[in-house]
């Protein structure tokens, strides 16, 4: 549904888009010429071309880049403001070398085009906040009415309240403790949508309360799904199988398919990071690789840098071509496991603060903000430290104070 919604949303922004430029121009036209209609401004179409070359050109900037960015309500005000000025250099920028390209440019005025480039930021700028306002009043209406409840122990809340909070389209979620008394039980009632965590059955009034809430919403027709545990974990929705007649949860396993002399492994997103999190003991010491085919090419003709990502303790592929390669080789449900994919169905998985991360790279100043970042969009998620080395080759007391550095942190995953 929420995808749906942003591609409404992307479309209707094509025409505020186009119907700025076109008032842009008129506008521009007005304030050089003080007349549209002019007969000299107008002269030998020159005009009428350049609006039609807009026009084509920001169709082309609209759906080769514009469109494949985040939707205008998962952005800021600033951020908005920037993708339209962005828009605007490169429209008038390739609408410039075209007519300077088909020696028209002599034609046509500067200043009524810089006109034209100036109100199109305004007037753009303008109708996208409004609208983007707009739909975000929408999105909370909708979330409202779309109030999710969620019923559990609190040991086991803020987790699940945190992850189904990042689910796009999941709109309010309100939690139901089984453990203790609620004074807005009925109330909690009337949501849409109700999920129950239990990964053994609560006891004395725990389980009965649970039973109650069940009980009570069955009788308002409204929805409740259990959420299935696995190995003392939820289990993640790309683990959903099914074992003949019957819904099933399938516990994430590490075939391998060599691809041009790289052993990878088959997989996919969320398996990969429950399988990881669920071996992080077996896997300590060892390291993990996402291989692209840049570097499976690169492996396939370099013995020693093949024995390098053959000796990971898992070799994901981060390419498409990959995963493609690996279904065609018996293994259908092979998919890509991309780095960033790979990390933020990490960091959603161990939210729950059980599993811990040193952060070991990068600048002193893009390394604290990473840890800034990963704190604000990550809640519960635990830190135990970031370091940004030098960018020069350690020496060997520096390489062993690192590596007692991290040891002495405790961290889970580096």
């Amino acid at each position: 549904m929420y995808r749906q919604f942003k591609k409404t949303i992307r479309k209707r922004l094509f025409v505020i888009d186009s119907f700025s430029l076109l008032l842009s121009f008129m506008i521009g036209m007005l304030v050089r010429y003080g007349n549209i209609t002019s007969p000299f401004s107008w002269q030998n179409n020159i005009y009428l071309i350049t609006l039609v070359l807009e026009i084509l050109i920001y169709i082309c900037v609209f759906f080769l880049s514009d469109s494949r960015k985040p939707c205008i309500t998962e952005l800021d005000t600033i951020e908005n403001i920037v993708n339209v000025l962005k828009n605007a250099i490169i429209l008038f920028a390739a609408v410039v070398g075209v007519l300077y390209v088909t020696q028209n440019g002599q034609f046509l005025s500067r200043l009524m085009l810089g006109f034209n480039a100036i109100f199109f930021c305004i007037i753009d700028s303008a109708f996208r906040l409004v609208y983007r306002r707009r739909k975000l009043w929408y999105l909370s209406v909708l979330n409202e009415s779309k109030r999710t409840l969620l019923i559990t122990e609190s040991k086991y809340a803020e987790y699940l309240e945190n992850r189904l909070r990042l689910e796009p389209g999941s709109g309010t979620v309100e939690l139901l403790l089984t453990d203790r008394e609620d004074e807005r039980w009925n109330e909690k009632m009337s949501c849409r949508r109700a999920y129950l965590y239990e990964p053994v059955p609560f006891e004395g009034e725990s389980g009965k309360r649970a039973e109650r809430a069940i009980e009570k919403l069955s009788e308002r027709a409204v929805r409740v799904s259990r959420i299935v545990s696995m190995c003392d974990m939820p289990a993640e929705k790309g683990m959903a199988d099914a074992a003949g007649p019957f819904a099933a949860v399938s516990i994430p396993v590490m075939r391998h398919c060599p691809v041009l002399g790289v052993n990878f492994a088959v997989s996919e997103v969320s398996a990969a990071a429950f399988y990881v999190r669920r071996h992080l003991d077996a896997l300590r010491g060892k390291y993990i690789t996402f291989c692209n085919v840049h570097t499976t090419v690169m492996s396939n003709k370099d013995e020693d840098y093949r024995k390098v990502q053959n000796r990971a303790a898992l070799i994901f592929p981060d390419g498409a071509p990959i995963a493609k390669r690996q279904r065609k080789l018996e293994y259908a449900d092979a998919k890509r496991v991309a780095g960033p994919d790979f990390m933020d169905a990490m960091f959603k998985s161990t939210m729950d603060g059980k599993v811990t991360h040193y952060f070991y790279g990068s600048t002193p100043a893009t390394i604290k903000l990473l840890g800034e970042q990963l704190q604000k969009r990550y809640p519960g998620i635990v830190i135990k430290g970031l370091y940004s080395p030098p960018f020069r080759p350690l020496t060997e007391e520096e390489d062993e104070a690192d590596i007692a550095r991290i040891n002495e942190s405790g961290a889970g995953g580096v």
